[in-house]
């Protein structure tokens, strides 16, 4: 399978492009007196990192931002989250009896 066709592929680029990079601004949102406890859209870890002033999907929908690039990207992130967790689904309803014992 071709890497650019993988959604595996754009799953961990995704995680580890936009998510990992604002997860790393979370401390600074909390410690934060204004955005810290703020209910706004605006105010979360991937504005911080993004500098966008938009919201998380507003950035896709942009498409004067970077963002716009990547939503491609997410559209196949988000197609393989729903088929792993459909798989773990089936796991999950498994009972003990046939689970594996360590």
């Amino acid at each position: 399978m071709l890497l650019k066709t993988n959604s595996i592929s754009d799953f961990v680029a995704s995680i580890s492009d936009e998510v990992n990079k604002a997860a790393w601004m979370l401390t600074e949102n909390l410690q934060n007196p204004n955005w810290g406890h703020s209910d706004s859209p605006v105010h979360t870890p991937f504005t911080s990192w993004s500098k966008y002033p938009g919201t998380f999907f507003s950035w896709y929908q942009d498409e004067d931002s970077w963002g716009a690039a990547r939503v491609t990207h997410f559209k196949l992130t988000m197609k393989e989250w729903t088929a792993v967790t459909e798989a773990s689904t089936v796991v999950d309803e498994l009972d003990d009896t046939t689970r594996w014992r360590w």
